[in-house]
């Protein structure tokens, strides 16, 4: 994800400050950067001027859309992948958890038998359990099958945090490198990310005292809020996979993505009867194009 990221701050830098050229223009630029991925050093060296110049930057635009289609997909990639490594951990738990409890009730029913023969025999009945096993034992048996009983499904958010890690490392770079846009539902998630994208990942930075909370899907609520105050991992973590879902659902989308765009754009695509990118910027390229 960084080496993409690393490449995609490459090509921006190499076409900052390109005026913008009509989406008109758009299915012959596609055309010339397909030709360009194609093309030796040698092969543009011999080209004139104007077409090398238009050839380039329409390949470095095609690059930069396939980058960031990959960045987007990685991250969402991420995002899965935490997703289930949390429900293989809860899996293996709950796995443990019933084999520990196949033996604690083992145990209690062994006392039980000990309680019932001692009782009709007139015996210790402390001597009878304590042979069985030491009462700080079965009190802790006790204490275990009480709270197994607790109505409730296993919660998979709860295992996620320990994903964290992963997001810390990428995920203000990520935020910070595009132009996330959404409709007005899209709202308050695209605030969050703006602030964590401020933040910069430093957990020395406190997140500010009114920061948006109407995006933290329900499952993530009793995580985020712990205490009177807001756990800062859940409330990264509930940002980053709000995002996903929302890239994945198409109420938010990158501007510079051939995927993750607009309905607006993909819509005036069709009506002009094209596939073509988005417009991109090119320097005095009008000239040649229309020629």
């Amino acid at each position: 994800m960084i080496e993409i990221l690393d490449k995609i701050a490459i090509v921006r830098s190499t076409l900052d400050g390109i005026s913008t050229l009509s989406g008109a223009f758009g299915p012959r630029l596609a055309q010339m950067a397909k030709e360009g991925l194609l093309y030796t050093s040698q092969a543009f060296q011999q080209m004139g001027s104007d077409r090398r110049h238009t050839v380039m930057i329409a390949t470095l635009r095609e690059l930069e859309a396939t980058l960031t289609d990959g960045a987007l997909s990685m991250f969402q990639s991420l995002v899965a992948r935490a997703n289930l490594r949390a429900r293989k951990r809860l899996e293996e738990t709950i796995a443990l958890t019933a084999e520990q409890g196949r033996t604690r009730l083992a145990r209690i029913a062994d006392v039980l038998e000990a309680l019932v023969v001692s009782a009709r025999k007139g015996g210790d009945i402390a001597s009878a359990v304590t042979e069985i096993a030491a009462l700080d034992i079965i009190e802790d048996d006790a204490v275990t099958i009480r709270r197994s009983l607790r109505p409730g499904r296993p919660d998979i958010t709860s295992e996620l945090p320990r994903e964290y890690h992963v997001f810390r490392q990428i995920g203000s770079r990520f935020l910070s490198s595009f132009a996330f846009e959404g409709n007005r539902a899209a709202k308050p998630l695209l605030d969050a990310v703006a602030v964590l994208a401020k933040i910069g990942g430093d957990k020395r930075r406190r997140l500010p005292e009114t920061i948006p909370l109407a995006h933290i899907e329900r499952r993530w609520r009793r995580h985020v809020f712990t205490n009177g105050s807001i756990d800062r991992t859940c409330y990264e973590l509930a940002t980053y996979f709000g995002l996903a879902n929302a890239l994945a659902s198409g109420s938010v989308w990158v501007p510079t993505s051939r995927i993750h765009r607009s309905l607006d754009d993909l819509l005036a695509s069709d009506k002009i009867g094209t596939n073509m990118l988005p417009a991109h910027p090119v320097v005095d390229a009008d000239t040649y194009l229309k020629a």
